[in-house]
């Protein structure tokens, strides 16, 4: 099964565009190159503006983000693997949604189902007392009454 996260990166990142709120995701560098100046990084984090003023060619893949962007007036182009955005949100708003690093989950495994035998008992039919059938209640119908009108003129 393929993981959820570029199906929802994608999916905030519209929503943000859409309610006229710029983009922006949070990466963590710890470990990769993302191929920008290392002044912009700070405690192993990137914030990245992807809103369409501020980046070219916006692909979100299944496996990473790639995109043009500019700092300080010189080009770059970035991939960035989906694994290592840590947040999409709005910059107006800060509305948008966090991942848990997969090293922060707790996996647990499901739990244990235990093994149950069935067993198939015939017994005999209960008798059922029947209960004497009952004409039906007679309701007053609701009636029409033909009312004539005696003081027309003819």
């Amino acid at each position: 099964m393929n993981a959820p996260n570029p199906y929802l990166i994608r999916a905030i990142y519209e929503w943000l565009s859409d309610s006229n709120s710029t983009p922006y995701i949070a990466i963590n560098t710890h470990g990769i190159d993302i191929g920008v100046p290392a002044e912009y990084i700070k405690n192993n984090e990137l914030t990245l503006n992807i809103g369409p003023r501020a980046t070219r060619h916006l692909i979100i893949k299944n496996d990473a983000l790639e995109c043009d962007v500019s700092f300080s007036s010189q080009q770059y182009h970035l991939t960035i693997p989906i694994p290592t955005i840590l947040a999409i949100y709005g910059k107006e708003n800060n509305l948008g949604l966090a991942f848990v690093p997969p090293t922060q989950v707790k996996m647990t495994n499901a739990p244990t189902i235990p093994e149950v035998s069935l067993h198939v008992v015939k017994q005999p039919p209960k008798k059922v007392a029947k209960k004497p059938m009952l004409p039906p209640k007679r309701t007053k119908k609701p009636c029409l009454r033909l009312i004539q009108n005696t003081d027309h003129k003819s």
